[in-house]
């Protein structure tokens, strides 16, 4: 099937499962990849982004086309991470996880420190560490506004739609965000 995502939600909506299945195939891995990035976790990534196609399956007869099916599916998706979050913090406080991190707009993947020069690959994971640390400290709606922007390339008008702020919020939620990760990072110590 070549057919738009809302199209498809229209179908599935109407019973028609093959149209929702091929929306979860689609999505799948960007929501694995957005919730990995918030969350640390590929194992809890992959729980919440499972749970949210439960949520969505479980509305589709209520569900209103207000915009694209993408803001709507990473909308469903940043208040999953959020409660996660927040029930991770109640239950294991202070716990830090290795993630894939990008800042920039450069995205890296961290090999398998078996196929590579193991100093290079310990310092790749060093890195994610610290940068993963860092992410993890900031306030969750910048944390998700950075995570948007920056790791996943989109527009200031899409992360409004995908977050359901307006776009200034979003525009002082990334210029806050990329201010408190340099401060941040002025506090970690060089290492060697």
């Amino acid at each position: 099937m070549n057919l738009s995502d809302d199209l498809l939600m229209h179908r599935a909506a109407r019973g028609n499962l093959a149209a929702f299945e091929e929306l979860t195939v689609r999505h799948r891995d960007t929501g694995i990849r957005y919730c990995r990035r918030i969350l640390g976790d590929y194992q809890t990534a992959e729980d919440v982004v499972q749970e949210g196609f439960v949520n969505i399956f479980n509305n589709l007869p209520r569900y209103v086309e207000k915009g694209k099916f993408r803001f709507y599916f990473f909308r469903i998706l940043s208040n999953l991470c959020i409660d996660h979050i927040r029930h991770r913090r109640h239950i294991q406080p202070n716990q830090e996880r290795c993630c894939e991190i990008a800042l920039g707009g450069v995205e890296e993947e961290f090999a398998d420190p078996c196929l590579e020069d193991p100093w290079r690959g310990l310092i790749r994971q060093e890195k994610a560490l610290v940068l993963q640390g860092l992410l993890s400290r900031l306030p969750e709606n910048q944390r998700k506004a950075i995570v948007l922007r920056e790791l996943s390339g989109y527009k200031y008008q899409e992360i409004s739609r995908a977050l359901g702020f307006r776009i200034n919020r979003v525009k002082v939620l990334i210029f806050r965000g990329r201010r408190n990760l340099e401060r941040l990072a002025m506090e970690v110590p060089a290492t060697a």
